[in-house]
């Protein structure tokens, strides 16, 4: 029975969501099915980040703001471990600014260039 449920949980945002009339709970449930999904589809580097640009489309910097800690870290860390560059945070930036900042970038920020 869990398999079944856990199906419909990640078919459930295959769609994307409805930002503006999602709870939190909503939004939650669905930064915390995206990285699920990216693994998936073996997302990697410029996939995975057209994926999130995609997925996270309509995310104001307050829907990043409502996520659980635990699951902004979770987004963050699966992107950066595969291969997107997501800002570092620290007291003048907070997480979710710099998720927030990653999706409204023109052009995938290149890992490589800003190790230099």
């Amino acid at each position: 029975m869990a398999a079944i449920s856990e199906g419909l949980e990640s078919n459930q945002w295959d769609y994307g969501i409805e930002v503006e009339a999602a709870t939190k709970n909503d939004l939650n449930a669905y930064a915390k099915a995206k990285p699920r999904e990216y693994l998936d589809c073996n997302a990697v580097d410029s996939d995975l980040w057209d994926l999130y640009i995609e997925d996270f489309k309509g995310f104001t910097l307050n829907n990043f703001d409502n996520l659980k800690t635990s699951t902004k870290q979770t987004l963050r860390n699966h992107l950066r471990n595969r291969g997107v560059y997501v800002p570092q945070h620290h007291k003048n930036k907070t997480l979710s600014q710099a998720l927030y900042e990653t999706l409204q970038e023109q052009e995938q920020h290149s890992v490589v260039d800003s190790l230099n």
